[in-house]
C-alpha cells in the first residue's frame, strides 16, 4: 500500500478510530475496549485536503481479534481500503460474561480522517 502515509510520520494529521460507547458516565462499557493504533490516512487524500469518516461493523472473538469485518457507511470510497485494514487489524481487549470472556457479535467501529491545521 504504497499510497498510504503512516499517521505517526505525518505530523500535522489527527486520524482517529473512535468507538461509539453507549455506557453511562462512571459505568463501564458492557464490551471490550480498544488496544491498537490507528488507521493510516491515504495520501492521495492528504494531498487532496479531503477529510473523511468510514462506518464499520466487525465481530470480536475472546482472544480479542475481529472478524467479519465490513463497512456500513462511508464518506469517501477512498479511505475504505485503509479503514478495512484497520479494522482486520486492530486487537481489542475481549468483552466478558462475569469475567469470562465472550465473542463480541456487531461492534461498531468508526475510523475518522480527520487534517489538523
Amino acid at each position: 500500500m504504497a499510497n498510504l502515509l503512516p499517521i505517526k510520520a505525518a505530523g500535522v494529521l489527527l486520524v482517529s478510530a473512535s468507538l461509539s460507547l453507549s455506557a453511562a458516565k462512571g459505568e463501564p462499557p458492557p464490551h471490550g475496549v480498544l488496544v491498537a493504533n490507528g488507521p493510516v490516512y491515504p495520501q492521495e487524500m492528504i494531498k487532496r485536503n479531503i477529510e473523511g469518516e468510514v462506518i464499520m461493523k466487525a465481530d470480536i472473538s475472546t482472544q480479542g481479534i475481529t472478524t467479519n469485518c465490513h463497512i456500513i457507511s462511508t464518506t469517501n470510497d477512498a479511505f475504505n481500503s485503509s479503514a478495512l485494514d484497520y479494522c482486520h487489524r486492530v486487537r481489542y481487549s475481549p468483552a466478558t460474561n462475569n469475567g469470562v470472556p465472550v465473542i463480541e457479535y456487531g461492534k461498531r467501529m468508526i475510523a475518522r480522517y480527520r487534517l489538523d491545521g
